[in-house]
Formats: structure tokens, sequence, C-alpha cells
């Protein structure tokens, strides 16, 4: 019966075309480097949790690095609906607490308007543990995911920063730039503090109110004078807005 089972298997596998196939190499590889890291993972390993042999690995993918690039494309999504959202709201005050609000809750709270039921969850995940092993290896994919999220809206961050600031709604007294990707790094930060055990970090216990708190923190540390906040950050808004709600 077990060698009856196998042979299904192997005949299901085999009706995969070369994209279905593809993916499956890349979700399949991208756990175990959630796991392991990049240097901690073989392409034998690969191919065996993938069910098939290496040369059929080589046919898809040249090396295991260039599986570890495609994973970089999985942020995308967010991105693109980061622009989506901005295209349509003037550089300013409101444009930078909409900005650092969609941050937060897509990187920090593992939360995204683009995607239905818990594969957000698992793919923020992934992410975020590729990120951390990242940091302790040779640092490239988390340079790229930087580049590729923070990086694509930073003009607009920066611009709405220079708006807010001339119309006085900001105490001009921090380093702008600096500042600015000094945010996403406490928002990053933060955010792998998820990858602990659940109640392990007691912050952690109320996703809604660290996020209000967090934003806060954040426009404050930014200089946003206290009434601008009051006025834009309004949660229930923030999230209709954007189409949560």
């Amino acid at each position: 019966m077990p060698s009856q089972n196998k042979t299904v298997q192997n005949k299901t596998q085999k009706r995969l075309a070369a994209p279905e196939r593809r993916q499956m190499i890349i979700e399949t590889a991208s756990l175990l480097f959630a796991k392991r890291g990049l240097h901690g993972v073989t392409t034998k390993e690969i191919a065996k949790a993938c069910k098939i042999s290496e040369p059929v690995l080589y046919q898809h993918f040249e090396s295991k690095e260039h599986i570890y690039q495609e994973l970089q494309i999985m942020c995308k999504g967010q991105t693109l609906y980061f622009h989506q959202v901005l295209k349509q709201v003037p550089a300013g005050s409101f444009g930078l607490v909409l900005t650092v609000f969609l941050l937060c809750y897509t990187v920090q709270i593992c939360r995204d308007p683009t995607q239905k039921g818990n594969r957000h969850a698992e793919i923020t995940d992934i992410l975020l543990r590729l990120q951390g092993f990242s940091f302790l290896e040779d640092g490239r994919f988390a340079k790229a995911l930087v580049k590729d999220c923070i990086g694509s809206v930073m003009p607009y961050l920066i611009e709405s920063y220079k708006v807010a600031e001339k119309a006085g709604e900001i105490d001009g007294d921090v380093s702008m730039e600096e500042d600015l990707w000094i945010t996403y790094e406490l928002i990053i930060g933060s955010a792998l503090f998820h990858l602990t055990k659940p109640g392990l970090i007691p912050s952690l216990s109320d996703s809604d109110v660290l996020l209000e708190r967090t934003v806060a923190y954040i426009l404050r540390g930014l200089g946003m004078k206290s009434g601008v906040i009051k006025k834009h950050h309004r949660t229930a808004h923030l999230m209709k807005y954007i189409g949560l709600n």
C-alpha cells in the first residue's frame, strides 16, 4: 500500500508544470531558509524536501543563492499596495502619519490588506526570519528587502516631512532623513520580537494597542506636534482610509 501511494504521489508531481514546480521549490526552500538561514541549508536538503532529485532542482535554479534571490519578490505585493494608497494622498503631515501607520501595520504587527486568511501571516513570518538570519550572515537579503520596501517610499516620506515642516506642523530640530530611516529600523526591530514565543514579550499581548502606541511614539520622535498627531492619528479613520473597514 505505501508503494502504491508513493507511485500516485510521484505521478502527481510529474504532472506539475514548470512554473508550478518552480513556485513549489521556492516556497519549500523559504521554509528551510527561515529555520536555518541560507548557509545552513544545502541543495540536497531542498531537493529532498521537495521530493525531487538535485538534477531536477538545477533545471529550475542554478544554485540555492538563485532561489534565495527569488524570495525577495515576496514583499512586492505590499510595496505596490503602498504606492496605490499613497499616490492618492498629497505629501504632508497626513501622508506622513499614513505611511508610518502602514509600515507598522504591515511589518510590525504582521498584517496585510492585500492578503486574505492566514497567508500573509505565513509570508511575513518567513520574511522576518529570513531577514533575521540575513543580519547574522552576509546581510544581502535584508539589504534587498529594505531597499525594495522602505527605499521605495522614502522619497514620499521626505517630501511629506518637508511639507509638514514648512506648514509649522513639525519642529524641525531632527535630522530628517536619518530619523526617517531610524523609524523603519525601529519597526523592523520590534517586528522581530514576533519571532519569540507567545507571551514572552508583554507589549505584544494586544497588537492593536501596540500599533496605536508605536505610531504615536514614532510621530513624536519625528517632531510632529501633539495637536497634529491628535488630528491625524485616528486608527479607525486610517483603517477605513486604506480600505480595511
